[in-house]
């Protein structure tokens, strides 16, 4: 092989060597920018999920806050009965604490008087029916019964149900004033025995009852004696005091027919 052909070899190996580094540099450039754009996006994503998570942080704290100043009564129940969630209102009206509602279950605060009826609902409820008009009675911690009307409906989760979600209202006063005006209407202020209207409306509901099961009714009919004597001799709150001690002995030896 002659000088020149020798030179022109090694030539030709040193252009081939520096065009394949040029191109592996073009390549590693470009991938190197690929990863840069991943890393990127990556962390494009991590911000974007953190601002996603501060915004669902807030709106829960928002909404918290708002079903912790309510007035009204705001539970949550699993399918077992227990409660997962009670508001402040729910807590202050039954006097638990926080962590005392933790640990309490449904039939834990339910009056006696509508288990039964309460089961059933829960029944309904867990089946996914929407109850719009809910009226039930719970035993707070010191035995005061607390009113309570409200509607409940129940979370699902793939068909399963999660927990049932109750909205009440404190109606105790309500229903005690509406008891003492009933009274009132029904019986006599002096004596708390029933008057005329009192009377007749006993009176049907005996009756009907009488009807079904084929009994009898007896109607008592008792007068004082010279009451008039009593008010024209000792003065009429003589003749009241009468009234009332008759009235005192009637209720002692005649059961009542509610």
């Amino acid at each position: 092989m002659c000088k020149d052909d020798t030179q022109n070899n090694e030539s030709t190996d040193k252009a081939s060597t520096e065009s394949w580094s040029l191109d592996q540099v073009k390549a590693l450039e470009a991938d190197l920018l690929a990863k840069q754009a991943q890393i990127d996006h990556l962390r494009s994503s991590e911000n974007r999920l953190k601002q996603i998570e501060a915004s669902l942080r807030e709106s829960e704290e928002r909404y918290r806050d708002l079903f912790e100043n309510v007035n009204d009564l705001i539970q949550c129940v699993n399918p077992e009965g227990r409660f997962v969630y009670v508001n402040r209102a729910w807590r202050e009206t039954l006097r638990y604490s926080e962590k005392e509602s933790e640990s309490l279950f449904m039939f834990n605060i339910l009056d006696p008087d509508c288990t039964v009826h309460c089961l059933e609902m829960f029944r309904r409820l867990m089946a996914g029916e929407k109850i719009d008009s809910v009226d039930v009675t719970f035993i707070a911690k010191n035995g005061d019964k607390i009113e309570l009307e409200g509607s409940i409906n129940t979370r699902f989760s793939e068909s399963k149900p999660v927990s049932t979600r109750g909205i009440f209202r404190d109606v105790t006063h309500r229903k005690h004033m509406e008891d003492e005006l009933r009274a009132l209407a029904l019986t006599d202020e002096l004596t708390g025995l029933y008057n005329r209207r009192g009377l007749i409306t006993i009176a049907e509901k005996v009756i009907n009852v009488a009807r079904r099961l084929k009994r009898h009714v007896l109607l008592l009919y008792s007068d004082l004696d010279d009451l008039k004597v009593i008010n024209d001799n000792y003065g009429h709150k003589a003749g009241d005091d009468a009234l009332s001690a008759l009235a005192s002995i009637l209720k002692k030896v005649v059961e009542s027919p509610m």
